[in-house]
């Protein structure tokens, strides 16, 4: 195994929606998997069996072709690539990255160090074969246990077999016990969302997702639900609904809970643009602001 800086190469299986040819390329995978401002140095996964080392400077494949990567940035919750800020209220951050203007990656934050999920998604494209074998293959996933946790590492518990309930998919989910007295969930899942839009396509995965969420005692099954049941944000509108809707019911259990006090009530807009009429201390422990 290579040694890896904050980002790996993942093999990417490319369509040429003109001359509908395959040709190989790479997509250059960031994953923080311990927290946004932690001290501890990033780890990267090197997951996929053809890559072959890691490139520093992230500007090209390993095919010598020029890598166009935007500059991660923070995005509404209702721009999310895939639904699950919809399936867990507690995602805090959602970023995106994209590559080549075709390959769309996603990270998502929970309050806490070492608690993240990264996706990518080909949005015209699936990826290599060889990379879904690997990501199926139980004996690649503890080899990237270890490598993902380094140092850290002390055992982990046998890793579990997870698949979409209504798509094609695979991987596994395991708990991992760190030396700092810690247990981590980690999981490395691969998906076919989009329907096949070429006669070349053979319906090889065109998702992966990351998941490592470190506590005292972190929810396993809550997270096998959520990777059993993610899909693509396909409705934009409706989605940011259902984000709004979530937040009012939030709200209102927040409202019910409070005891009464002499608090000023102010329109105050969430993170998703809802502007609603409550309490100032509720409006700021909910992540929204003052507006007036």
């Amino acid at each position: 195994m290579p040694e890896c800086g904050s980002k790996a190469l993942l093999s990417l299986r490319s369509i040429d929606a003109g001359a509908g040819a395959r040709a190989f390329a790479q997509v250059i995978v960031s994953i923080e998997t311990w927290g946004r401002a932690s001290a501890v140095p990033v780890l990267a996964i090197c997951f996929a069996l053809v890559v072959g080392g890691c490139q520093t400077d992230g500007q090209r494949d390993r095919g010598g072709n020029v890598v166009q990567l935007s500059g991660w940035r923070e995005i509404p919750h209702y721009e999310a690539d895939l639904d699950i800020p919809a399936k867990s209220r507690r995602i805090q951050i959602v970023q995106e990255q994209t590559r080549d203007n075709r390959i769309i990656l996603n990270k998502y934050y929970f309050p806490g160090r070492q608690r993240n999920i990264t996706s990518q998604r080909a949005n015209a494209s699936f990826f290599g074969e060889l990379s879904e074998i690997s990501i199926n293959d139980i004996d690649d996933f503890e080899h990237r246990i270890k490598y993902s946790f380094r140092q850290y590492y002390d055992r982990h518990e046998r890793p579990q077999k997870l698949s979409h309930k209504a798509r094609k998919s695979g991987g596994y989910i395991a708990i991992v016990y760190l030396n700092t007295g810690k247990k981590c969930i980690y999981s490395a899942m691969g998906y076919k969302f989009l329907e096949a839009r070429y006669d070349n396509d053979p319906g090889a995965y065109d998702t992966y997702v990351h998941l490592m969420y470190c506590d005292v005692n972190p929810p396993l099954e809550e997270f096998a639900s959520l990777l059993s049941t993610i899909d693509v944000v396909r409705d934009r509108a409706a989605f940011r609904s259902e984000l709004n809707r979530a937040v009012i019911e939030d709200m209102t259990s927040e409202s019910n809970t409070e005891p009464e006090t002499d608090s000023i009530y102010i329109s105050c807009e969430s993170r998703f643009g809802l502007v609603s009429t409550m309490r100032k201390e509720i409006c700021l422990s909910l992540g929204g602001k003052v507006i007036r």
